[in-house]
């Protein structure tokens, strides 16, 4: 009986010393990323459980350090990665393989991959919708550049087979001048923005050497800050 009494009393205390040994993982959470811990409370981010082509990560799936600006603060040599289906910006945890998504109430603006990208949201007429850009040129007139990865199906020709699923990149360019938002797509758009100054500005690309067949991104940099100077001289 005395026994009988022992071994009971046993599984009562054991899973208690158990517990009482279990390290505390939130502390431990929390000591590790120390006074970066507001940046990593957020959601998990959607898992794409099925083959597909193309990544719906902006530039690929390598998650690359960065500074991130949260909550009026600035964050530095943080693992991130921006979700460009979602428009999300991924954050790994230090010292795992979890991540989260960074709550966009508070991100501002965060450098990844050598190129600055900004929280942008606007009421004014014309202006994209909010959400994540890359901010290319940012004077009396602004240029951004929005990267969407946009997810297609593709049923095999003759109905037979597996469907073919597939992430495309899709870019696009906001311009702001004169206080008006414009959108454009390719050299053309752009020239139609900047109609007054068209003669000019074909002129320009030409000595400056810039092409948007082989660097379409620099060459609408160019643009916008030649056509700034030439509004700026007109004044």
């Amino acid at each position: 009986m005395k026994t009988l009494f022992l071994g009971l009393l046993f599984l009562i205390i054991s899973p208690l010393f158990l517990i009482s040994q279990t390290p505390d993982y939130y502390k431990l959470y929390m000591d590790t990323t120390g006074s970066n811990s507001v940046l990593y409370r957020g959601n998990a981010p959607v898992n794409y459980h099925f083959k597909h082509e193309g990544s719906y990560y902006i530039f690929d799936e390598n998650f690359q350090k960065g500074e991130v600006f949260f909550n009026g603060r600035r964050y530095t040599g943080i693992l991130i990665n921006l979700n460009s289906h979602t428009d999300e910006l991924i954050v790994k945890i230090p010292e795992s393989i979890s991540t989260v998504i960074a709550n966009k109430t508070f991100v501002q603006k965060f450098n990844f991959h050598g190129k600055l990208f900004i929280n942008f949201s606007s009421k004014k007429k014309g202006a994209p919708q909010a959400g994540y850009y890359e901010l290319l040129y940012g004077g009396r007139d602004t240029l951004m550049k929005k990267i969407r990865k946009v997810y297609i199906e593709q049923i095999p020709q003759g109905g037979s087979g597996s469907i073919v699923r597939i992430f495309r990149t899709d870019e696009s360019y906001h311009i702001y001048s004169s206080g008006v938002w414009k959108s454009a797509y390719k050299k053309r758009d752009l020239l139609k923005i900047y109609s007054k100054q068209r003669r000019e500005i074909v002129k320009h690309l030409k000595e400056a050497g810039a092409d948007f067949s082989i660097n379409k991104e620099q060459a609408f940099i160019e643009v916008v800050k030649f056509a700034e100077k030439l509004n700026q001289a007109a004044r």
